[in-house]
């Protein structure tokens, strides 16, 4: 486990910490009127970050402990993966964020001292948690899931677990396709998210890069016994 620290390099002093973070693949980040907000999952929770106040609102995930998160900036999605397979698609982040900070401002409540210096320190029991967002559930994976990745336009997500099979999901309608047998555990999916190819970059346990050509979904190249990081 991880554990996500926000440095303040002008102050020489951290600034916030959130703990139990399961892996790399639980960070993420995203832009709201300005603002960039960390996010992060520990366990069943999501938490969201101002880099600008190191506050901010957190929900917890009814569907169990998360793997993996997937944040699109434009599209205001976050995609969330479980220890069972399943994928919660998060709607309206930027509304559900605006939201929760009016009622964290309207509420009136005040810091102490000693909760403005729990800032310093771990955040896990903050008590800035509110009623989740609109949430779809898609499942396909039977074991836990190790990465996922969005398409540049949003439209579709990449999974990737235990099983080795890089599945492409149409957000609008669930809609499933596979490419199987990648030859062990994928690590991490990484889809071209600035340009205009259809190639997807996967990585599996067993150190081999593949090139997965989405729009024909088979695999164009791999190389094989690369030297490959375990998170």
């Amino acid at each position: 486990q991880l554990k996500l620290v926000v440095y303040d390099i002008a102050a020489k002093k951290v600034r916030k910490k959130v703990t139990s973070v399961t892996s790399k693949q639980c960070v993420g980040s995203i832009s709201l009127k300005g603002v960039d907000y960390l996010v992060a999952a520990s366990k069943r929770k999501v938490f969201f970050v101002s880099t600008k106040t190191r506050e901010g609102p957190k929900f917890v995930s009814d569907v169990g402990t998360i793997s993996c998160l997937s944040v699109h900036q434009e599209r205001g999605l976050v995609l969330t993966g479980h220890e069972h397979g399943e994928i919660c698609i998060w709607h309206d982040i930027p509304k559900w964020v605006e939201s929760t900070s009016k009622r964290r401002g309207s509420s009136g409540k005040k810091k102490s001292k000693k909760d403005k210096d729990h800032k310093n320190g771990d955040d896990d029991e903050s008590d800035d948690q509110f009623k989740a967002p609109v949430m779809t559930l898609m499942h396909w994976h039977s074991h836990c899931l190790r990465s996922l990745s969005f398409s540049n336009d949003g439209s579709y997500a990449y999974s990737g677990g235990e099983e080795g099979v890089l599945v492409m999901w149409q957000l609008a309608t669930g809609i499933k396709s596979f490419v199987p047998r990648m030859g062990g555990t994928i690590g991490q999916v990484s889809a071209d998210l600035y340009g205009a190819s259809m190639k997807v970059a996967v990585t599996t346990l067993d150190n081999t890069v593949h090139i997965v050509d989405v729009s024909k979904m088979r695999e164009e190249w791999a190389v094989q016994s690369l030297l490959l990081s375990s998170s």
